[in-house]
């Protein structure tokens, strides 16, 4: 059995990823600064994953098995002007406002990160 527990793919130009579900070792996924529209729903099963990094992409919304993945602790949106939060799609998935970004629009700007209570929140 294959153990993966660093998925390093950023600056590589991709424009989809394949089915990365069996790789339920994962401590980072990193695929930042790539050409991705969608990241597939396949994170329920990474109990163990802590960095989940999809900065500079085209995303237009997140996983929603990430808000069920109590290990995180650092997610990065940043460059992603098409992101939006789907309370319905992302569960547990919280925005803060940010005061310091005078782009309207852009729902997310920074790092994501779990707070005390379990949820992800806007940082």
């Amino acid at each position: 059995m294959l153990r993966v527990e660093e998925l390093r793919a950023d600056s590589n130009r991709l424009t989809a990823l394949l089915d990365l579900s069996r790789l339920t070792s994962l401590t980072v996924f990193d695929v930042g600064q790539n050409h991705l529209s969608s990241i597939p729903n396949m994170f329920a099963k990474c109990k163990r994953l802590a960095y989940f990094d999809v900065a500079c992409n085209d995303l237009v919304d997140l996983p929603w098995s990430l808000g069920r993945i109590k290990s995180l602790e650092q997610i990065e949106v940043k460059g992603n002007p098409r992101l939006r939060v789907s309370r319905g799609r992302t569960p547990k998935l919280s925005v803060a406002h940010d005061p310091l970004q005078p782009t309207a629009g852009v729902l997310l700007t920074y790092s994501l990160s779990v707070c005390i209570c379990g949820c992800v929140c806007v940082c």
